[in-house]
């Protein structure tokens, strides 16, 4: 959106627009478009081109508001607890985005083999903490008392079955058209239960005796992906408008874990891409967090503050000692680099110093002909 000249303003107004039927809270709401649901809403958007799966996201989010209706103590408690696992899985979703490679020149067999890689650790990964979340509203709708530490006992086949027989959307966990069930998928995958035979690939599932095959073109596995890839996004879209929709009263029920640092760092990614600028790098150690931003529109002295402004949300994900910010113009011309220490985003963040004092913390170096020189600050 960004790149098609849409303003910051315009952006929050059309998150606000498309998240606003699933939330309680209108304040809560402008107060969390930009900096965390705009993944949410760029995703859900595009969850809505597919009915099977908007139809899913509905249904669970039904489950979710039913669940705190019956009893709203239990389902928070719940959410609560299932928030470590599932904050850990995002995580394991961040790496798989920095290192994913493109599969259209690999040979079949190749093909395969990184195709149910990604099966297997998306259900595995992501998939399975939502699931048992779900499962725990459910008990709750079915006026079971559920504890979670018996439901993280459970193994993913029990948990899909549960589900299926009890959740009202039996095919959420075995989607259409294959009818496969997500453990199955998994199982597939962990067990490299897989071959190619001539230009079609195998699937097995099941136990001996009771082994079934389903085969596909290279076409129709990639497009399970997709299809899986669609389960997540309705069980994690749902989950996150409710959390945070609910977020007052679910607060007093976390406790404080220790969360990767990659996890923040896609609130900071979804923040920078709504204000016209693309994240192009980014990377972080334990003293420093460094990112490459390209500016989607035309280079001026106001783009430029704009994005020496850019170090204060990079801090507030990352908590490191220095941060660092390249910005690149619209043509990927080095143009400027602005650096600053964490003590100094701190204190501005904390309202303890200026804008005007906090600047005169920052670094600003300027890049001629591919050299960089600092510059006053």
């Amino acid at each position: 959106m960004a790149e098609a000249g849409v303003t910051p303003e315009q952006i929050k107004a059309f998150i606000v627009e498309v998240l606003k039927p699933y939330f309680s809270s209108l304040e809560r709401l402008e107060e969390l478009a930009v900096d965390v649901l705009a993944p949410q809403a760029i995703n859900l958007v595009r969850l809505k081109e597919n009915s099977w799966a908007l139809h899913a996201f509905n249904h669970v989010l039904e489950i979710y508001r039913h669940a705190s209706e019956l009893n709203p103590q239990a389902c928070y408690q719940l959410c609560a607890a299932s928030e470590p696992a599932i904050a850990e899985s995002l995580s394991e979703y961040w790496s798989s985005l920095y290192f994913e490679e493109p599969k259209d020149d690999l040979d079949l067999h190749d093909f395969k083999y990184e195709v149910f890689r990604n099966i297997g650790a998306l259900i595995e990964a992501n998939v399975q903490p939502l699931l048992r979340d779900v499962l725990a509203q459910v008990r709750i709708i079915r006026g079971k008392n559920p504890r979670f530490d018996d439901i993280k006992k459970l193994k993913l086949g029990n948990i899909v079955d549960e589900l299926s027989r009890t959740a009202g959307v039996p095919d959420l966990f075995a989607p259409p058209p294959w009818g496969v069930r997500l453990n199955q998928w998994r199982n597939i995958a962990q067990h490299h239960r897989s071959r190619v035979q001539g230009k079609r690939i195998i699937g097995v599932f099941g136990e001996p005796p009771n082994e079934s095959e389903v085969a596909f073109s290279r076409e129709e596995l990639f497009s399970v992906v997709i299809c899986l890839f669609s389960v997540f996004q309705a069980l994690s879209i749902a989950r996150t408008l409710f959390f945070f929709d609910r977020w007052e009263n679910i607060k007093p029920y976390l406790r404080e874990t220790e969360v990767r640092s990659d996890v923040h760092m896609m609130t900071f990614v979804s923040g920078v891409s709504t204000q016209g600028f693309r994240v192009i790098e980014l990377s972080q150690n334990d003293s420093s967090a460094r990112t490459t931003v390209l500016d989607l529109h035309e280079t001026t002295q106001q783009r430029l503050i704009h994005a020496s402004h850019l170090l204060i949300p990079l801090w507030r994900s990352s908590k490191a000692r220095l941060v660092e910010l390249r910005y690149l113009t619209s043509s990927k011309e080095h143009k400027m680099t602005f650096c600053t220490t964490g003590e100094a985003c701190q204190r501005l963040d904390a309202e303890e110093i200026s804008i005007e004092e906090y600047l005169d913390h920052v670094t600003f170096k300027k890049v001629d002909d591919g050299s960089p020189e600092s510059t006053s600050t």
